[in-house]
């Protein structure tokens, strides 16, 4: 086969295989159409059965997500408090006064100073 044979067959090559990828990737789109168009079938109709076991699953979820959130930001909280506190030497650069057992108590507990605060002084 000469050069240019080749330059074309190649190229024939290159364009079959973005025909077939676009075609898989045309499918792969329906598949997740057909899915997403099942589920909020299935949750409509489980709307429609039951609405209050339908409200508090909802309820549970958005629960779940909120106390996973919390859970992340107070202790990226603490985290940067730490880092805020320790100099580019690693060394405490508070005094020693500001340091506390509240402090360190609030570490990844979940509640903040505030929270802790109220329930101590409601109670």
């Amino acid at each position: 086969m000469d050069e240019e044979s080749l330059k074309e067959k190649k190229k024939q090559k290159l364009l079959k295989a973005g025909f077939d990828a676009r075609a898989r990737a045309r499918r792969e789109k329906e598949r997740e159409k057909e899915e997403r168009e099942r589920e909020e079938k299935k949750e409509e109709e489980e709307r429609e059965e039951d609405l209050g076991g339908w409200a508090r699953k909802l309820r549970q979820e958005q629960e779940v997500r909120w106390s996973s959130f919390s859970t992340f930001f107070f202790c990226a909280h603490s985290l940067f408090l730490s880092v805020c506190a320790l100099g580019f030497d690693g060394e405490d650069q508070r005094p020693l006064e500001e340091e506390s057992s509240f402090d360190r108590q609030e570490e990844c507990s979940g509640t903040s100073k505030d929270e802790e605060y109220r329930v101590t002084s409601s109670g």
